[in-house]
């Protein structure tokens, strides 16, 4: 965030603290991406991944300091997502188990972290320029949404997006325990299971 704690691991890393927070700030307020914005961007996204690897690497050195059978595991941003909130590959690469979050048809108003929800957020607050700033983050091209928001909020996405996110988490984490965590509420469930188990989880949830 932009908290004076987070401005001065900023500056302490380098980067000038001020400029990232007016130009997030602007994109936030559903402006377009302009020349510049990308080092900016990306800057800003370096930093939540360093900072989420910090946590993660230290929770995952306490859990195993507790006793060597222990493992450590944590609830995740599908990928598609992961990056806007610094949970990346690198960032959790300490982790032992990983469940990406893929509630792909979340019906209730407020849905954080859930697909639909957080893609039509994205879609309704850039608009055209939604393929520019995905761009300018440096987002993973696979993941292209040609949906519109009130798409997104009242039909989510097929199984097979689930099973989508599930092949890149995969190859993001070949070595990791990987279990995705479904919506059971979900009249699609078993689709989306046999989706996930078909692109290489291990478990689902």
């Amino acid at each position: 965030c932009f908290c004076p704690r987070c401005m001065q691991a900023m500056q302490d890393m380098g980067l000038h603290a001020e400029s990232i927070r007016e130009t997030v700030g602007r994109l936030m307020q559903k402006r377009s991406p302009q020349p510049g914005d990308e080092v900016l961007l990306r800057q800003w996204l370096s930093f939540r991944e360093k900072t989420v690897q910090d946590y993660m690497d230290r929770f995952a050195a306490k859990v195993h300091n507790l006793r060597s059978s222990l493992i450590a595991g944590a609830f995740i941003f599908a990928p598609s997502l992961s990056l806007f909130v610094g949970q990346t590959p690198v960032a959790c690469r300490s982790l032992d188990v990983v469940s990406h979050m893929l509630y792909r048809d979340y019906h209730q108003q407020y849905g954080g972290a859930c697909l639909g929800h957080e893609w039509a957020a994205l879609v309704e607050g850039f608009g055209k320029d939604t393929q520019a700033f995905l761009n300018a983050c440096g987002a993973d091209p696979a993941f292209s949404v040609t949906k519109t928001p009130d798409e997104l909020l009242h039909g989510g996405f097929e199984p097979e997006w689930v099973g989508l996110e599930v092949a890149k988490a995969r190859e993001n984490f070949p070595t990791q325990q990987l279990w995705p965590i479904l919506q059971l509420d979900d009249d699609r469930v078993h689709k989306a299971a046999q989706c996930s188990r078909q692109s290489g989880a291990d478990a689902v949830g």
